[in-house]
């Protein structure tokens, strides 16, 4: 009886203990989230229509929808919207205006042939967005930190054509900063990844990207390689 108490005791201790380190834990979207939420007050640059709407049947299930050429400061790209996502161009196109310029190189990726370019879907099973180098799936009621996320996927997908092994790389570099981006980034290292893409988005509008330098060198580093490898700088 003693010793089932006792053990009963540690198990306590030891769920006690587990409890305390996971709200201690440190991630840097909690100091750095508030920046990609204030994003876009910078920048100057509005959106301007070059053709369009013209009718098109969307890449995922040949939805209907509406589809405009676009250009945003030196940045030439396509936006799609899915009709029964009721979705606005100008909205769309605010939030595309709050990301810094350097990230429109995403969006001219996913505009290149035989793409759909910014989709705007009603659903997309759960999801918010999804993003590679062949499409940028979003759905209306995402944030611009959601496009942040989701240019960091097709910049990063652009950069393995050049060098396959970035994930690897991206694996070494955050186990050797020991810092979590979040929870969310925590699972696996190619949204480890966007998440941090998205807090140097935040950064680099804010004029912050020296602290987010000091707290994750080693990501840092690799993230501006990348952004290099697809040709964003």
């Amino acid at each position: 009886m003693i010793l089932k108490t006792v053990l009963t005791l540690s198990v306590a201790l030891i769920l006690i203990h587990t409890d305390a380190s996971a709200q201690e834990k440190k991630y840097l979207v909690n100091e750095y989230k508030q920046y990609c939420l204030k994003a876009g007050s910078k920048n100057t640059d509005n959106l301007k229509i070059a053709s369009g709407p013209t009718t098109v049947a969307l890449k995922r299930g040949q939805s209907p929808g509406k589809t405009w050429l676009v250009s945003l400061g030196k940045t030439d790209f396509r936006i799609s919207i899915e009709d029964q996502s009721q979705a606005k161009l100008a909205d769309v196109a605010a939030k595309l205006e709050s990301l810094p310029p350097l990230y429109r190189r995403a969006f001219a990726i996913v505009s290149e042939s035989g793409k759909d370019g910014v989709a705007i879907y009603r659903d997309l099973n759960g999801a918010a967005a999804h993003g590679s180098q062949n499409y940028l799936n979003i759905i209306p009621q995402a944030s611009p930190a959601v496009y942040m996320h989701e240019a960091g996927h097709v910049m990063e997908q652009r950069a393995r054509n050049q060098q396959t092994d970035i994930l690897e790389q991206w694996t070494s570099a955050l186990k050797a900063d020991q810092v979590s981006v979040s929870r969310y980034g925590d699972g696996v290292a190619h949204e480890d990844l966007a998440e941090f893409a998205m807090l140097y988005a935040g950064c680099l509008d804010a004029g912050k990207l020296d602290r987010l330098k000091r707290d994750s060198p080693k990501r840092y580093a690799l993230w501006e390689k990348i952004l290099k490898l697809a040709d964003a700088k």
